[in-house]
């Protein structure tokens, strides 16, 4: 009965968890080197990325949206702040890679969902 409430209120978590990065990061910012920020957004968009990964095949109840697309759209988020801070690459790749992952398998159990 209060699963959409459930589901709603736990996917804005997931997307006002990404301000709170910012607001601490501009909150102690002279306290932290931009390296240091970098590697934070950049693990920080992996672990979005595969939770978007891990929820994307979930179409019982609509799991994947209301949770896989907020981690999707923090993950493409702390990726883009991480190659701000930081122009390494190699982290940004895999975060895109997990998010291009997590679109097919959310794709693979839309059809299977959809043709059953």
């Amino acid at each position: 009965m209060y699963y959409s409430l459930i589901l709603c209120s736990v996917s804005l978590v997931i997307v006002l968890s990404y301000f709170g990065f910012r607001y601490l990061e501009v909150k102690i910012e002279h306290q932290l080197k931009s390296d240091f920020l970098a590697v934070f957004y950049g693990y920080a968009g992996m672990v979005y990325a595969l939770a978007a990964v891990l929820v994307s095949w979930m179409w019982l109840y609509a799991l994947n949206v209301f949770i896989g697309l907020p981690c999707l759209i923090v993950a493409y988020l702390c990726a883009q702040r991480s190659q701000v801070l930081s122009q390494n690459l190699g982290m940004r790749r895999v975060v895109i890679s997990l998010m291009g992952a997590a679109l097919f398998v959310a794709m693979i159990g839309l059809f299977f969902f959809l043709n059953p």
